[in-house]
């Protein structure tokens, strides 16, 4: 059976191909107001979002990576310039709505990845664009914001899980695992 929210995506499809950005995301606000996982896409754009604020604090060397020349070159670029909250939280916001027309959390097997690997794939890059960072510019300047690179984020029918750097291992971090 398929979702009721397959026709409203397929109105967002063709707003977005017909160049009607703002009907689009009008339509995406009211998909994110009916999914019922909308904790996991606030944590998950919530996190991509923390990383554009630390982007001027956190080397983006993977230390277990020594070897690795191109990222030891990359680790002596200096730090990104600090994008204003407002941008990063057009961001955020953008992401979820980006994730809400992507997600098919009913598909058991579905998982919607939001990844990095030198640059953002196509979500994340989408959503910078929506919030009014020009990410072509922003990316390939050393002196401005980075991502981490070799990252993941999945969102899964159980959680959302990160991998972070390419021999990083995937973690549950939302919802937190109980101890014991």
């Amino acid at each position: 059976m398929q979702d009721p929210r397959t026709a409203v995506q397929y109105q967002i499809d063709e707003l977005v191909r017909r160049g009607d950005n703002s009907g689009a995301t009008a339509l995406r606000v009211q998909l994110l107001s009916t999914t019922e996982r909308r904790a996991e896409i606030a944590f998950a754009a919530k996190w991509w979002a923390d990383k554009l604020r630390a982007a001027t604090t956190t080397p983006i060397h993977d230390s277990a990576e020594p070897g690795l020349d191109a990222l030891s070159l990359m680790a002596c670029l200096p730090m990104p310039k600090a994008l204003p909250e407002a941008a990063i939280g057009r961001f955020q916001q953008q992401l979820e709505l980006l994730i809400v027309a992507d997600w098919q959390p009913w598909v058991s097997w579905h998982e919607c990845k939001l990844y990095t690997d030198y640059e953002p794939q196509e979500l994340v890059y989408n959503a910078l664009i929506l919030a009014g960072i020009d990410a072509r510019a922003e990316f390939r300047c050393p002196d401005k914001v980075r991502f981490p690179i070799k990252t993941s984020v999945f969102l899964r029918a159980d959680g959302v899980y990160v991998h972070e750097g390419q021999t990083g291992e995937t973690v549950l971090v939302y919802p937190k695992p109980s101890e014991g």
